[in-house]
């Protein structure tokens, strides 16, 4: 047993050792979400989520073809209430939303890597509640790629649940441009 984790660490250690480079950089996109009650805590309906803007920034390490990158994103989401009669309400509803991505991923050519890891996020619901609480993450399943041009990257990706990731009618969408500072 000590032989195998002591070979683990010697691989891991090799594969920092022979990293390439470490990017640190800005993230901007939209995205588009079909599943309103995942941006919302509150137990409401709603007439269409639709899209909102989302920013951030990212840290993000390669290891020959793998890739390991946290990201910082928060997003801003407003979406009418849906009344009992189906008319959409003059309310508005507004939440912040502060997501916490590990993606790890695979180059697969020069230009193009697959993309997939655990997404944490909180939601504000009510503007007098803290931004970010560690003990109210909740957590996901990111899946997308992303194409490197350079110093900026295209990015697409589908957010959902751990079990639910290829039920299509249920998903939140991400496409992000990012550009790599340092």
């Amino acid at each position: 047993m000590k032989r195998v984790l002591l070979i683990l660490v010697l691989f891991a250690v090799s594969e920092m050792v022979q990293a390439q480079f470490l990017d640190l950089g800005i993230k901007s996109g939209i995205q588009f979400s079909n599943d309103a009650g995942r941006l919302s805590q509150a137990e409401v309906p709603v007439a269409e989520a639709g899209f909102n803007t989302t920013f951030g920034g990212y840290l993000q390490m390669h290891f020959n073809r793998l890739s390991v990158t946290p990201e910082f994103l928060f997003s801003s989401t407003r979406f009418t209430e849906q009344s009992a009669f189906g008319m959409d309400d003059v309310h508005l509803f507004k939440n912040d939303r502060f997501d916490l991505p590990l993606v790890f991923g695979y180059e697969f050519f020069d230009f193009l890597r697959i993309e997939a890891g655990p997404n944490f996020y909180n939601i504000r619901d009510d503007e007098y509640e803290k931004l970010f609480r560690m003990r109210n993450l909740q957590k996901e399943f990111t899946l997308g790629a992303a194409i490197d041009m350079g110093k900026l990257t295209l990015g697409a990706r589908m957010v959902n649940d751990f079990g639910d990731i290829f039920q299509m009618d249920a998903n939140t969408y991400q496409f992000t441009l990012s550009y790599d500072v340092f």
